[in-house]
C-alpha cells in the first residue's frame, strides 16, 4: 500500500512554468527518473552525486529496487533545473511527478510503490554526501507536484505514437477539451486531497488570470550608417548595419530584449522568412535557405566571413545547428519565464520536423527582406 503524506502545491519550493511543463516532458517513459539539468552547464558534479543518492536507495542494502534507471533531461525553464521528473499511473490516470532534493525520496515512494512513512523511518537511509552538503533531505514541508498528463490525439503517425523518445523541441497540442481536462483534474485534486479551494478562490483566480493575460509581438529594429571605404580605384560611400536588435514586446508595453549572438541570429532571421516553416530534412539541399542565410548573416554586425551550408545528414553539422536553434528557446525563455512565448517565438516544430516561427507576421517577413535588401 502506497502511502504519501498529506500534501499542498502551496507548500512545495518547485515553480513550475505558467503555460505547464515544457515541450516534451509529458513524453518521458514510465519505468525512469530524470535529474533536469542546465543545457549550459550539462551534467555537474553534484548531478553525479544526485544519480549516486537514487542507485544507492534502491540497492539491496536500503530498498532493494530493480527499477532505479536514471536519465538526465536539459530544460531552459530555471525554475526546474535540479529537479526530478518521473511518470506514474494512479487512480486519477497518468501523472507526471515533480521533486526537488527535499521531495525527493518521497516522489521515489511513489515511483517504486512504496510507504513513505515507513521509508521515511529507516535509519542511515540518507547517504552521508547529502546530510554533509545540503544534499537529499527527508521528513521536510517540500512535497512533489502532480501534473496529470492528458491523453491527445494529434496528426503524428502511428509509428510516432509508438515511440516513447523525448522530444522538447516539438510544439505541443493545445484544445479547449485538454484544457478543460486539466481544469477537471484540478477540481478532482481539490475535493480529494482536501485543498479546501472554494468557488470564489476559483472566480478571483481566473478574472486574475484574464486581467494579467500576456501576448506578445515580435520587433525588430535595424540601424545603419554611412561609411567611406576605399573600393579600388575610388572610395565610395556605402550603408553598413550597426545594430539588429530582436525584442518582444507585450500587451502592457513591456520589452524583452532576445539577446542571440549573430549566427543564431541569423538563422532565426532565415526561419522568420519562411511563412509554413521548412523542414529539418530539407535545410541541406534547400538553396532557398541558404542564400537567405548568406545574405543575412553578411550584413550583421559582428559576422564574421561567409558561413558555410549546413549538412544536417552530418551528425557534426546537425548538432551545431540544433545547437544555434536552442539558442532561441534558451534566449525567449530566459527573458519572459515564459513557455507561450517559447512556442510562438522562438525556432520550434509544429508538426513532424517542420520548424518555424510561429508568431511571426506577414510584417515582420517584409521588414527583413525590406531591410536586408531580400528580393
Amino acid at each position: 500500500m502506497v502511502s504519501l503524506r498529506t500534501k499542498t502545491n502551496d507548500m512545495s519550493t518547485i515553480k513550475i512554468p505558467q503555460n505547464g511543463l515544457p515541450q516534451g516532458l509529458n513524453n518521458i517513459p514510465f519505468g525512469q527518473v530524470f535529474i533536469l539539468t542546465n543545457p549550459s552547464v550539462g551534467i555537474t558534479s553534484k548531478t553525479i552525486k544526485y544519480i549516486e543518492c537514487i542507485h544507492s536507495l534502491a540497492s539491496k542494502k536500503k530498498l532493494n529496487q530493480k527499477n532505479s534507471t536514471v536519465n538526465s533531461l536539459p530544460v531552459d525553464y530555471p525554475g526546474l533545473m535540479d529537479c526530478f521528473i518521473c511518470k506514474v499511473k494512479t487512480e486519477d490516470g497518468v501523472q507526471i511527478l515533480v521533486s526537488d532534493k527535499d521531495s525527493l525520496i518521497e516522489m521515489l515512494c511513489e515511483f517504486w510503490g512504496l510507504d513513505y512513512e515507513e521509508v521515511s523511518k529507516i535509519p542511515n537511509i540518507i547517504p552521508g554526501w547529502h546530510i554533509n552538503n545540503n544534499g537529499v533531505t527527508i521528513g521536510g514541508e517540500s512535497h512533489p507536484v502532480r501534473i496529470p498528463v492528458i491523453p491527445v490525439e494529434s496528426a503524428r503517425t502511428s509509428a510516432e505514437k509508438d515511440d516513447y523518445g523525448v522530444s522538447l523541441q516539438l510544439v505541443q497540442s493545445h484544445s479547449r477539451d485538454i484544457t478543460l481536462g486539466d481544469i477537471r483534474s484540478t477540481f478532482r485534486d481539490n475535493f480529494n486531497y482536501g485543498f479546501g479551494i472554494s468557488l470564489e478562490e476559483v472566480i478571483s483566480l481566473y478574472k486574475d488570470e484574464e486581467k494579467n493575460r500576456k501576448t506578445y509581438k515580435l520587433d525588430i529594429q535595424v540601424k545603419w550608417k554611412e561609411v567611406r571605404e576605399y573600393k579600388h580605384p575610388k572610395w565610395v560611400i556605402h550603408q553598413k548595419m550597426t545594430a539588429c536588435d530582436i525584442s518582444l514586446i507585450d500587451n502592457f508595453g513591456n520589452t524583452y530584449p532576445i539577446k542571440i549572438d549573430a549566427m543564431t541570429k541569423a538563422i532565426y532571421l532565415t526561419f522568420l522568412l519562411f511563412e509554413d516553416g521548412i523542414e529539418y530534412t530539407q535545410i541541406s539541399s534547400s538553396d532557398e535557405f541558404y542564400e537567405l542565410f548568406k545574405q543575412i548573416y553578411k550584413k550583421l554586425p559582428r559576422a564574421k566571413g561567409t558561413p558555410k551550408k549546413f549538412n544536417l545528414d552530418n551528425k557534426a553539422d546537425l548538432d551545431t545547428f540544433t545547437n544555434y536553434t536552442s539558442k532561441t528557446r534558451q534566449a525567449v525563455l530566459r527573458v519572459t519565464n515564459d513557455t507561450y512565448a517559447e512556442e510562438q517565438f522562438a525556432i520550434e516544430g509544429r508538426r513532424k520536423d517542420v520548424y518555424g516561427i510561429a508568431g511571426a507576421t506577414a510584417d515582420n517577413r517584409a521588414f527583413v527582406r525590406k531591410e536586408f535588401k531580400i528580393k
